[in-house]
């Protein structure tokens, strides 16, 4: 049995981006993430232990990314994805990041990828 967690609108500062200016100030990035894990053992055990924890993965997402410098949003989704996988009940993770910082006319632009097992 499958079920689907959303963490809807995670905001995170980080130092991102490839212009000079971006690599001095962090800029807040959104996130979207979609898990898909093996709901089995907590459907029938009513149990945090056997399910995933949606505030310490939040948390945990957020500290990696504070802890970090990229120059590509790419890079960063695809290493969060692939922290966040580590959890071996996930068959499935979606992150969408959004960057409202930019050097354009955008409100903002937005990348995402999926990482299955």
């Amino acid at each position: 049995m499958n079920m689907q967690l959303s963490i809807k609108d995670l905001r995170v500062n980080t130092i991102i981006g490839i212009y000079p200016e971006e690599r001095t100030k962090a800029q807040e990035i959104l996130f979207n993430i979609d898990i898909i894990f093996d709901a089995k053992n907590p459907a029938n055990s009513d149990n945090i232990s056997q399910t995933i924890d949606y505030y310490k993965l939040s948390e945990s997402i957020a500290d990696f990314v504070q802890a970090t410098s990229y120059n590509l949003l790419e890079k960063l989704i695809y290493d969060i994805s692939t922290f966040i996988m580590q959890d071996k009940q996930i068959i499935s993770c979606h992150i969408e990041a959004c960057k409202t910082q930019i050097k354009t006319r955008a409100k903002s632009i937005s990348l995402s990828f999926t990482n299955c097992r």
